[in-house]
């Protein structure tokens, strides 16, 4: 059993004495209740009404969570919420006792089958009844979807989900080291630090298998979810481009991959699913003899595997589903507002975005005091610095295009005010710095252009 990932999260870091009297109210039941994976699992044994009982008592536990939703207008505090935010909201969580996420998640309390079946091996997967659905390209290459435990799976290559400091401290990340051994993450740190830069949302880092029965763990960055707004369907796509590429590059056959970035990322599940397999069968249409004989989307959920098998029938329209012994639960249709392409700016009057932030906490009061240190971060973290500079009087049209283009890409709000000779930004410590500086360059650049350009007209009617 498991709630939102949020509430899950919440329940583990600060309600674990009232999970245990749960357990302890049902001791007559025989019911034995404890986390794993993490704590985003709730394993529950017992007898048919004990499981009943714990279901409801569960069920009343999560209602007690309340979901506060602020509309965030203060454009501080939506660009630190549309960047890499993650740790920054996690601290502030821990001080408040609250978790804080960017999308409202549902409150049911989800029951999962806790028994995973055994995967077959490649050739006959497509066969079994975990099977939900499958396809044979005119290429020879099989796209299946599987509802099973990933990590059992004899492929070539899993992928996990992973972030970017390849701390494999939750979900299936943390799955895959306590069933693999400390030795794939004691590799991932090591090839983390002889990379020449820093992993980003959309890289991925290969390690051995450990214990697995696959060849290799590719660890995918798939980007935290924003609303949709700063590109992310752009970098899921490509994050899974770069799985497929590695399996092909090192000869591999066959690869299984879980639905990316739907866990603490955020991502909708039902438009994570949809450009996964969209990716891969872009790749596959692309590299008509690459090695990969065998894809596989898998999952343990049935929800989630429904969600695939409609994402490969929709894709790849000769698909067929192949499977009934389970029913998913039914999955709300949410408006995808997201985008490949960033917000649009004009030059002097900069669009005022939004962000929707999401405090999930025990009281109000709590809640509250989350918003304050998100103020407060917000304050320590935004600032305003400004060009003054005679100069930008005689910017032209294309010069403040570039300038919008070098603003948009850190991730900062530019204002420029040419008949003033003045240039106002206004964003996140380091952004405005790097921003401004590069804009500082671009001014200089195009001021020695023109007065190179005034010297050759000089030169030339000196020689008339």
């Amino acid at each position: 059993m498991r709630f939102s990932p949020s509430r899950q999260v919440f329940i583990h870091s600060h309600w674990q004495g009232k999970l245990q009297n749960i357990g302890e109210k049902l001791r007559a039941y025989r019911v034995q209740l404890s986390l794993k994976d993490a704590g985003m699992e709730m394993y529950v044994k017992g007898t048919e009404q004990g499981l009943q009982e714990v279901r409801k008592n569960l069920e009343q536990l999560g209602e007690k969570v309340i979901c506060h939703e602020q509309v965030c207008t203060d454009q501080g505090t939506v660009k630190l919420l549309n960047s890499n935010c993650e740790k920054d909201l996690k601290m502030i969580g821990r001080g408040s006792r609250c978790v804080l996420g960017l999308q409202r998640e549902p409150a049911d309390l989800q029951v999962v089958q806790s028994s995973h079946p055994v995967a077959a091996s490649p050739g006959q997967m497509g066969n079994t009844a975990n099977t939900a659905a499958s396809v044979q390209l005119p290429s020879g290459v099989s796209v299946s979807v599987m509802k099973g435990d990933i990590t059992q799976m004899p492929v070539d290559a899993i992928v996990s989900a992973a972030n970017t400091r390849m701390d494999h401290v939750g979900g299936l990340a943390r799955d895959i080291v306590d069933k693999g051994g400390d030795t794939i993450q004691a590799e991932c740190y090591k090839n983390l630090k002889t990379r020449a830069t820093q992993l980003k949302e959309g890289d991925v880092l290969v390690s051995g298998s450990g214990r697995l029965p696959c060849k290799i763990i590719i660890h995918a960055v798939g980007p935290m979810y924003k609303g949709g707004r700063a590109r992310e369907e752009e970098c899921l796509y490509e994050t899974v481009m770069k799985c497929m590429e590695t399996v092909n590059s090192d000869g591999y056959s066959s690869i299984a991959i879980p639905a990316i970035s739907t866990g603490i990322c955020g991502y909708p599940a039902r438009e994570s699913t949809r450009v996964i397999v969209e990716a891969v069968k872009a790749f596959l249409d692309y590299h008509r003899r690459c090695t990969v004989k065998n894809v596989y989307f898998c999952h343990v959920g049935g929800d989630i595997v429904q969600l695939f098998t409609t994402a490969v029938q929709t894709t790849f329209p000769s698909a067929r589903s192949t499977s009934t012994a389970y029913k998913p639960a039914a999955v709300p249709r949410k408006a995808f507002t997201g985008s490949t392409a960033a917000v649009k700016q004009t030059v002097n009057n900069p669009v005022q975005e939004e962000a929707t932030l999401f405090v999930y906490a025990e009281n109000q009061k709590d809640a509250d005091q989350a918003l304050t240190s998100l103020d407060e971060l917000v304050k320590e973290k935004f600032t305003r610095k400004e060009i003054t500079d005679d100069f930008i009087m005689s910017l032209g049209p294309q010069e403040e295009l570039r300038i919008q283009a070098v603003a948009q890409r850190h991730n900062v709000e530019v204002q420029i005010h040419r008949f003033a000779g003045r240039i106002v930004g206004d964003g996140m410590h380091h952004n405005v710095f790097d921003c401004m500086q590069e804009i500082s360059n671009v001014i200089r650049e195009v001021e020695r252009k023109q007065q190179q350009k005034e010297a050759a007209s000089m030169l030339e009617n000196m020689v008339q």
